[in-house]
């Protein structure tokens, strides 16, 4: 990495050295308003204290500017008209402060106010000034040093709006959102800061128009707006790679206080031997130890630290990362390094078991699964064995009652009406298990004697309208053709039918093969149907008859 050497001259160092000690002092203002903020309760106090705050800070600020002008000769300066030009300065450094009150000015709904205010605080600062910040122009104004407080304060006082009245205005939720959000803190602390470098500004101004040989350097506006547009070309990446270092070097020659010229070197070269932090923290720029920490926080939240050996590779990576950036790691590494260790050891335990190695959790896990998967499947074959609370040995067992269980409901479902009985056995036609009460047998012979008897009546209709020269009509050889559908129907669900009834008396259903003994067969087939069936359950299936 290339050496940082800014050009730098005996009246910029005397600069820096007066600004480090307002520095020290609005720090000290800042960090006596941190301490104040954690008591606060609600953001009408914040505002309450907030102007006699900042009053303090610029009335030692104000003192300090005094001590440093009699230290130079120049004593024809009264604390008014300092008061009354850092009063101004503070005004210039108020942005962010003047955000944090508008957001608290839009809650109590005195946003209107506050910009009427404002205008009349701008109308008179330039009426007071003559147009400009400089002790130059101000020299004239300053005796209204009452009136510029009055207006100008405006910007960051509650002028007539007195804590209390405000306490009663806006929504108290939201008022504390205001209180506990982070910006609200840091701009408001950093305003301090900002005041308190006013004075060093205002010391080393006053100093040079009195003295023939100006002792300071202080960084001009033009100087300031230089810097930060060098900036901005770097970050937009149109300066080429190989002119970034001068380019940069130069921006922070003409701004050594410009944070941003410092972290954008940092992004580009890091700082391995921590000189860039060190020469930055020596005049006073603390944001550069800041921007390392983010950048190594940044990188580690962007790597994945999920498994031991995730975190040993990228552990390494990351302690490289610093080192180029120059930030210690050592406590670093051993926050990564307890992780991973834990994540070992959570890795290896199982069920609050902790195994030696990763292959012998492993091995527990499966067995683990394998048992429950075994318990799964037992669980789920007795659920299969069940039928109606009942448990069966085998699964054929458990079948059989399962449908045993579905003839009792389909029976009972099909012989709800006069209807059910005489088409059951139609339904009930392929199925050659199961039991079948006399009464479907005999509403099984009704049915096919009624179709029987209305089909010939029509047939016979039919018939009688055909001649010999004219053939049957299309409506007789349809019905011709059902009346055959529903002699093979019949046919089928009476075979089954009389399986059933065999089963009914607790007999096999080959007994129906008596049909194919001639003549006689089918005579002692129908002698058996009127046979009733056995009482209860038999081997066939439950009674038809408790249905």
């Amino acid at each position: 990495m290339k050496e940082l050497r800014l050009e730098t001259s005996p009246e910029r160092d005397n600069y820096i050295k007066l600004r480090l000690r307002y520095l020290h002092l609005g720090e000290k203002h800042r960090k006596k308003f941190i301490t104040g903020y954690a008591t606060l309760k609600s953001a009408d106090e914040l505002f309450e204290r907030l102007p006699e705050e900042v009053e303090t800070s610029l009335a030692e600020t104000a003192s300090m500017v005094a001590d440093d002008l009699a230290a130079n000769g120049i004593f024809d300066v009264s604390m008014k008209r300092l008061s009354a030009d850092l009063h101004v300065r503070a005004d210039s450094e108020a942005g962010p402060f003047n955000r944090v009150q508008d957001k608290y000015y839009g809650i109590i709904g005195k946003a209107a106010e506050l910009e009427a205010q404002r205008q009349e605080a701008r109308d008179n600062r330039g009426q007071v000034i003559g147009g400009g910040f400089g002790v130059e122009g101000a020299v004239g104004g300053m005796v209204l040093a009452a009136v510029a407080n009055a207006a100008i304060g405006l910007t960051y006082g509650l002028a007539n709006l007195t804590a209390n009245a405000a306490s009663k205005l806006g929504d108290n939720e939201k008022k504390q959102r205001l209180l506990s959000a982070p910006a609200t803190k840091a701009d408001l602390g950093d305003f301090f800061v900002r005041v308190a470098l006013q004075g060093a500004e205002l010391v080393a101004e006053m100093v040079n128009s009195h003295a023939d040989t100006p002792p300071y350097t202080p960084v001009s506006d033009t100087d300031r707006e230089k810097s930060a547009a060098i900036v901005e070309n770097v970050l937009a990446g149109r300066v080429p790679e190989n002119e970034i270092q001068p380019i940069l070097i130069q921006a922070l020659t003409l701004d050594p206080f410009d944070a941003a010229a410092w972290t954008c070197w940092l992004d580009r070269f890091g700082d391995q031997d921590g000189s860039i932090a060190a020469a930055a923290v020596a005049i006073g720029v603390n944001e550069v130890e800041t921007h390392k920490a983010k950048l190594v926080s940044d990188r580690k939240a962007s790597l994945a630290w999920s498994n031991p050996e995730e975190c040993q590779t990228n552990c390494l990576a990351l302690e490289e990362y610093a080192q180029w950036l120059g930030v210690p790691f050592d406590a670093e590494r051993s926050a990564i390094e307890s992780k991973a260790a834990r994540l070992d050891l959570e890795r290896r335990t199982f069920n609050g078991t902790e195994y030696p190695s990763l292959a012998e959790v492993t091995a527990a896990r499966k067995a683990h699964e394998d048992e429950l998967a075994a318990a799964r499947a037992a669980q789920e074959d007795e659920a299969r064995r069940t039928v109606a609370g009942t448990i069966h040995e085998t699964q054929q067992g458990a079948d059989e009652a399962r449908a045993h269980l579905r003839d009792r409901e389909l029976a009972a479902s099909h012989a709800s009406s006069f209807f059910g009985w005489l088409v059951m056995p139609y339904r009930r036609c392929l199925d050659t298990k199961g039991r079948s009460t006399r009464k479907e047998f005999f509403m099984f012979i009704l049915c096919v004697f009624s179709v029987l008897f209305v089909t010939l009546l029509l047939l016979g209709v039919v018939v009688s309208q055909s001649s010999e020269d004219t053939p049957m009509s299309p409506a007789g050889a349809a019905l011709a053709n059902l009346l055959t559908l529903f002699f093979l129907a019949s046919a089928v669900a009476a075979l089954t039918l009389q399986i059933r009834r065999f089963h009914d008396q607790d007999r096999s259903g080959w007994f129906v093969l008596l049909n194919l003994i001639p003549y006689i067969g089918w005579l002692i087939v129908f002698a058996f149907m009127f046979v009733d069936g056995t009482a209860g359950d038999n081997k066939y299936g439950p009674d038809p008859e408790q249905r």
